[in-house]
C-alpha cells in the first residue's frame, strides 16, 4: 500500500528541504531497541474496524491508526476534517515536556535540577524539576488556584506555591507542577530573550506542522503548560511518528533523542506514568489492574493502588500513551510501529481499557 503525500513526507512544512528527506519506510524504524520481545506475525494482527466502532460509539470524532509506514485507518465525522484543530487537554503536557527537553539540550535547565535553585519557597523541599512533571514534587494539584476564570497572573500564583507533602510517594494530578515548571522553563527563556509561545512554536510545534494558535493563555499573555494546545488528528499522527523515529526527519533531527526511550524506562516505584507519558508497563504483572485514567485521577490519590495500574491488559507492554480530557489520545507502540490518533467530544464515556481491547483482540 503505498502512503499518502502528506505521510510519505510526513513532516513537511515550508521551513523544510524535502530534498534531503529519506525515504519514508525510514522515517518510521526506531533508533533505539525497547525492552520488549518481538510479536509473532499473529500476535501483530489489530481489528482497526472494531476500535473505529468502538471509538465512534463513545463520541469519537477522527480516529487515525499508522502502522509499518502505512495507513490502516483514517475517519473523522461531526463536521470535522483530518485537519480540523481540536482540543487535546492534558496532551499539552506532553508538549510542555518537549519545550523543557529542548531547553534543557541547550543548556538552559536540567530535569534534574532541583526546584529550589530557581524559587526560594522551596529551599527546604528536594524536589526537582522532573518531580514536578511527575506529580510526585509534593506540590498541590492546583486546579481552583490556576483554573480560576480571567486569571491573570499565573506565574505569580506558582511563585507563591509551597511544597505540601514530601517528596516522590505521592501522585498530585493537576495542573499545579506543570504551571510551576512552566513558570521556571519562562524565566530560563528570558536568558535567550525567547518569548515562551515563541519556544513552543520553533522548538516543539513547527517539527509535527502544528501551530500555538489558539492555545489558552492567562490574562497577561502567558501560555498554560497543562492543558491548552489545539492539534489536528494528523497533526497528532505525525508527532507520534516523529516519536517513533526518535525525533527525526530523515537524517534531520528535529526534536531531541531518547525521549520516548526514557518515557518508556522500567520504574518500579511508580511504572504507570513518567513526565507526561502514560505507560502499560505494570500490564505484565498478574497483579496489576486496568484504570479508567479520566476517572481515577483526583478520585485515587493513594500511591500504592497506582503503583499496580496498567493501561489494559490486551495491549503489549510497551505501549505508551498521551491523553488528553474527554477521550484524547495518542498512543504508540514501539515494537509493533503502531500509530493510533484519536480525539472524540467530552463525556462520552470512552475507556481506554475497551478501546485497546478492542484494537488488540482479533477474535
Amino acid at each position: 500500500m503505498t502512503p499518502p503525500a502528506w505521510l510519505r513526507n510526513p513532516l513537511s512544512h515550508k521551513n523544510f528541504s524535502l530534498s534531503r528527506s529519506i525515504p519514508y519506510a525510514a522515517v518510521c524504524l526506531s533508533f533505539f531497541v525497547f525492552p520488549t520481545t518481538s510479536p509473532s506475525s499473529e500476535n501483530q494482527k489489530i481489528s482497526p474496524a472494531r476500535a473505529a466502532a468502538y471509538s465512534k460509539s463513545h463520541g469519537g470524532t477522527g480516529l487515525l491508526i499508522l502502522q509499518n509506514g502505512s495507513p490502516l485507518l483514517e475517519e473523522s465525522s461531526a463536521g470535522l476534517t483530518p485537519h480540523s484543530p481540536w482540543p487535546v487537554f492534558s496532551i499539552t503536557k506532553f508538549l510542555s515536556v518537549l519545550a523543557g527537553k529542548t531547553a534543557e539540550k541547550e543548556g538552559l535547565l536540567s530535569f534534574s535540577d532541583p526546584v529550589s535553585k530557581f524559587l526560594p519557597s522551596w529551599n527546604d523541599h528536594d524536589a526537582t524539576l522532573s518531580d514536578l512533571v511527575n506529580f510526585s514534587a509534593g506540590a498541590p494539584s492546583g486546579g481552583p488556584i490556576f483554573y480560576r476564570k480571567n486569571l491573570k497572573n499565573k506565574d505569580s500564583q506558582a511563585r507563591a506555591i509551597r511544597p505540601q507533602e514530601p517528596r516522590a510517594h505521592s501522585f498530585a494530578y493537576g495542573p499545579g507542577g506543570y504551571e510551576i515548571f512552566g513558570t521556571i522553563l519562562a524565566s530560563q527563556l528570558e536568558k535567550k530573550k525567547t518569548p515562551p509561545l515563541e519556544w513552543l512554536q520553533k522548538k516543539v510545534l513547527s517539527p509535527f506542522g502544528a501551530s500555538t494558535s489558539g492555545w489558552r493563555l492567562d490574562g497577561n499573555g502567558s501560555p498554560y503548560y497543562s492543558t491548552g494546545a489545539n492539534l489536528s488528528l494528523r497533526q497528532l499522527g505525525k508527532l507520534g511518528l516523529l516519536l517513533l523515529a526518535d525525533g527525526r526527519e530523515g537524517f534531520s533531527r528535529r526534536l531531541p533523542p531518547g525521549i520516548l526511550r526514557d518515557s518508556a524506562k522500567n520504574n518500579p516505584d511508580f511504572p504507570i506514568f513518567y513526565q507526561g507519558v502514560w505507560r502499560n508497563l505494570a500490564a505484565a504483572s498478574p497483579t496489576s489492574h486496568e484504570v479508567s485514567i479520566e476517572k481515577s485521577i483526583g478520585s485515587k490519590t493513594d500511591f500504592r493502588w497506582w503503583q499496580t495500574a496498567c493501561l489494559s491488559h490486551a495491549a503489549p507492554t510497551d505501549l505508551l500513551a498521551l491523553v488528553g480530557s474527554g477521550g484524547q489520545r495518542l498512543y504508540l507502540v514501539p515494537s509493533r510501529n503502531l500509530v493510533v490518533a484519536r480525539i472524540g467530544k467530552p463525556g462520552a464515556g470512552f475507556e481506554d481499557s475497551l478501546f485497546l481491547k478492542s484494537l488488540f483482540s482479533t477474535r
